[in-house]
């Protein structure tokens, strides 16, 4: 959500130059793009360390049951750090049940993690590629800019011709003393 506003925000800020005539330098308007990203990341680790300190094992494991990851070998294994036990079979003394558990527990948290990471890195690949896209619409439009100024350019000229024949040739053909010649063939 909060990067898809990142993204709106981003090329609504680009039309805005781009009506403006393009008086902003690319570099300028690249480093604000990064500026941006780089709060993103920001952001993102200020809500990360907000979860973090409010998760307790009660939180994480009504998380897991609402979750549809939660298999019954994990939810014995979250009873037994809650020191819930809900199981018939008798347990191995000491810890030798938690390690199992903890396994599970690390495993299912790396693959989270990997999932996690993955989709930041598609999300940050989408952003760049998105941020050259508009540089590169921001260049064609200088581009056919300068193409059509060029064209009015062309246009004015041609039409200043033009006026300048439609007074010359009625005077031309009038002759020098006003009386109207033919043009030998």
């Amino acid at each position: 959500m909060k990067f898809s506003v990142l993204v709106l925000a981003c090329l609504l800020g680009t039309a805005l130059t781009i009506d403006e005539g393009n008086d902003l330098d690319i570099s300028t308007n690249t480093s604000a793009m990064e500026d941006v990203f780089l709060r993103s990341e920001d952001v993102h680790s200020n809500s990360m360390d907000a979860i973090m300190k409010t998760m307790s094992v009660a939180n994480a494991v009504e998380v897991l049951q609402k979750s549809n990851l939660a298999t019954p070998a994990l939810m014995q294994a979250s009873n037994m750090a809650l020191g819930r036990q809900s199981n018939l079979r008798k347990q191995p003394k000491g810890y030798g049940g938690l390690d199992s558990a903890r396994k599970l527990l690390n495993d299912m948290i790396f693959e989270a993690m990997s999932k996690y990471d993955a989709e930041i890195a598609k999300c940050t690949d989408y952003y760049s590629k998105q941020c050259a896209a508009l540089n590169t619409a921001r260049g064609q439009i200088a581009a056919a800019n300068y193409v059509a100024a060029n064209s009015r350019t062309l246009i004015l000229v041609s039409q200043s011709t033009i006026s300048r024949c439609e007074v010359d040739i009625p005077t031309k053909k009038a002759g020098p003393c006003g009386a109207s010649q033919k043009v030998r063939q």
